[in-house]
């Protein structure tokens, strides 16, 4: 009997380790098909359009347009380009939110063909794409490089690895199910806090896409003598249009800065603020029609400035209506650090909306991160603060 036990337990622990060996296998198999998939997607959609530029144009070789294919595919991960001796270091974010999309999609399907169920795989599956992607982003660097233009290997790998590792860790997460778990396994006042803060920076970038935007069509005569000026043509425009759409976030989050106050330069010396515009001379793309005229603002663009106090009003609003207190001191405190967070996420994202896009003064782009920082966070944190009170008090008053 003793001997049969012995040989049970060593079929058993035999049949165990061969299921627990497999799984990795399969997880490895599937997180290393999301990271090819997600990257030569990327990659694909980038060079195609290059092509089909090259096409319609005709200077160039079509190894020429693939290699600005791959570099455009590398931006868009915050690598950086260097064009001769200017370099080039704005982000295209919606470029950038689609290659992150890409990556999340596939690893939301890795993590469930995987039947990834904690969270342990899931890091492991995150570990995986995460670096296979920044290898072929790497591989991109070195071969689309040339003397005259290209980016840094070292610098496309870490951007990568970045824009992939957190991409990828949202998607193994959703994809294993484990999200929810884990916003569960947060404190009460944490997701308040976190529902809030996000309420008030989704409005607040709404409202900078809603100014763009308003911006845009205001000067779309404008904007469309350019574009006729530039002879694109058919081709010609859908691409300025494609790459308009792109920095369309870009200019949602410039416009952001312009709602704060402190507005965001275009140039070195240049300033476009409610107080007032100061530009000079901008290059001729379609998109910077959307730049107000020199002078003097509007009479009502100071009322703007009300935006961020009312995202603060939201981010109080929202935290106390998933979460209600009854004590005015602890519906004060889920306001304000609902603003607090709110105002922290506007200057982590106004620090990606800028940067060199071209020579001499266009190296200076973007908005004063940390004064803006400073007033979205001080605006909504008091913001929330009051309205917090307020929400508490009126549902008591109920």
């Amino acid at each position: 009997m003793d001997a049969m036990s012995d040989l049970l337990d060593r079929t058993r622990a035999r049949l165990l380790t061969g299921q627990n060996a497999e799984e990795p296998r399969r997880l490895a198999s599937r997180a290393g098909l999301a990271a090819g998939s997600a990257a030569a997607t990327g990659l694909a959609l980038c060079v195609l359009a290059a092509l089909v530029g090259w096409l319609a144009g005709s200077t160039g070789t079509a190894a020429d347009a693939t290699r600005v294919g791959a570099q455009v595919w590398l931006l868009g991960h915050g690598s950086g380009l260097h064009i001769g001796a200017t370099a080039v270091s704005a982000i295209p974010l919606g470029l950038t939110m689609l290659l992150a999309l890409l990556v999340w999609r596939a690893s939301v399907w890795a993590a469930s063909t995987a039947e990834v169920t904690d969270v342990r795989a899931a890091c492991s599956g995150t570990a995986i794409v995460a670096g296979l992607y920044a290898t072929v982003a790497t591989a991109a660097a070195l071969f689309s490089g040339t003397a005259s233009s290209g980016a840094s290997p070292v610098r496309a790998f870490v951007s990568a690895l970045l824009l992939a590792g957190v991409s990828s860790a949202l998607g193994m997460l959703r994809g294993a199910g484990l999200l929810d778990d884990l916003w569960r396994w947060l404190p009460d006042h944490a997701r308040a806090a976190l529902r809030g803060g996000a309420a008030a920076v989704l409005a607040l970038f709404a409202a900078g896409a809603l100014l763009a935007t308003g911006a845009l069509v205001a000067g779309f005569g404008e904007a469309a003598n350019i574009a006729h000026a530039m002879g694109a043509g058919i081709v010609g425009g859908a691409i300025l249009t494609m790459a308009g759409v792109l920095l369309l976030p870009n200019a949602a989050l410039l416009a952001v800065a312009y709602l704060l106050g402190p507005g965001f330069s275009f140039g070195t010396d240049t300033v476009v603020a409610p107080s007032g515009v100061a530009l000079g001379r901008v290059p001729a793309f379609p998109l910077l029609a959307a730049l107000p005229d020199e002078g003097a603002a509007p009479v009502w663009a100071p009322a703007l400035l009300a935006v961020p106090v009312l995202a603060g009003l939201l981010a109080a609003v929202v935290a106390l209506r998933h979460s209600p207190v009854s004590a005015l001191d602890r519906a004060a405190l889920r306001g304000g650090l609902a603003g607090l967070l709110a105002g922290a996420a506007t200057g982590g994202l106004l620090a990606l909306a800028g940067g060199s896009v071209g020579p001499g003064r266009m190296a200076d782009v973007g908005a004063p991160v940390l004064i803006c920082t400073g007033i979205a966070m001080l605006a909504m944190t008091l913001t929330g603060v009051l309205s917090g009170v307020l929400v508490c008090w009126r549902a008591r008053r109920r």
